[in-house]
């Protein structure tokens, strides 16, 4: 194995560790400095910005904002459809206010999340694993390690999540989650990484990125607010009010 490519996997197994047991008033910061720390590596391996995806500005602005439009449109269209909000159904947005969910989507998500990772994996280890091994190595490399990157969070998931947590708790189910999670978000990694191809740039990615997660924050919690307004105008579940005289007579002695 390449040097070069072998430090990289130590510091992103630190960058990892480091940013996920990080405090939420820290993972920011945190995730700025690593985010500098994979540029400057970038830098000192070699790489050009045209390798690393930082020199196509236009065409990954346009293609960014393509994805971010077509990710909000689906978003709104989950939203409205009733049928749809298991989906969203996180329990890690209960409770939260509008700000809290507007600081992680608009200062969290793209500052933290999406600069670290995008510039680890479509950046600089896509860069290099194609400068290295080709194209299809790189995408399939960088693909494969991102999917990898969220075993921790997937644990942490596997009991917020209302599809997850029907699995159970035992290991064979947390298991489960974690390989679903490494295939969901290695599928992702590749079209992740295809779209640096395509574009040019790592902005591309950038924008779908922080739009599947951003507004998938904003979708998850607007379903929860509109489950717990429908819980409040009845709390008896399906049941009738029993303040209607009507209903209540119809439920027998």
């Amino acid at each position: 194995m390449d040097l070069g490519l072998a430090l990289l996997l130590v510091m992103m197994l630190l960058a990892s560790i480091t940013t996920f047991h990080v405090s939420r008033r820290w993972y920011v910061p945190m995730a700025l400095v690593w985010t500098l720390a994979f540029l400057l590596f970038g830098q000192l391996a070699g790489l050009s910005w045209d390798e690393m995806g930082l020199a196509a500005w236009l065409p990954g602005l346009l293609w960014g904002g393509a994805a971010i439009l077509l990710v909000s449109v689906g978003m709104a269209a989950g939203v409205a459809i009733p049928r749809l909000h298991p989906l969203f159904a996180d329990e890690r947005v209960i409770g939260t206010s509008g700000l809290q969910v507007a600081h992680k989507s608009l200062v969290e998500v793209p500052l933290g999340t999406v600069a670290l990772e995008e510039v680890v994996f479509r950046s600089v280890l896509l860069g290099l694993l194609t400068s290295l091994y080709g194209t299809a190595w790189g995408v399939a490399g960088s693909a494969l390690l991102f999917g990898l990157w969220h075993v921790l969070p997937a644990l942490e998931m596997h009991d917020a999540h209302s599809l997850t947590s029907q699995l159970g708790s035992g290991w064979r189910a947390k298991v489960g989650t974690v390989l679903g999670t490494i295939l969901a978000t290695g599928s992702a990694g590749v079209l992740f990484a295809m779209l640096v191809v395509w574009s040019g740039s790592v902005l591309a990615p950038m924008g779908l990125h922080w739009a599947m997660n951003s507004t998938g924050s904003i979708a998850a919690w607007l379903v929860s607010r509109r489950a717990a307004s429908t819980s409040a105008d009845s709390p008896s579940g399906d049941e009738p009010p029993a303040q209607e005289p009507e209903r209540a007579s119809d439920a027998g002695p």
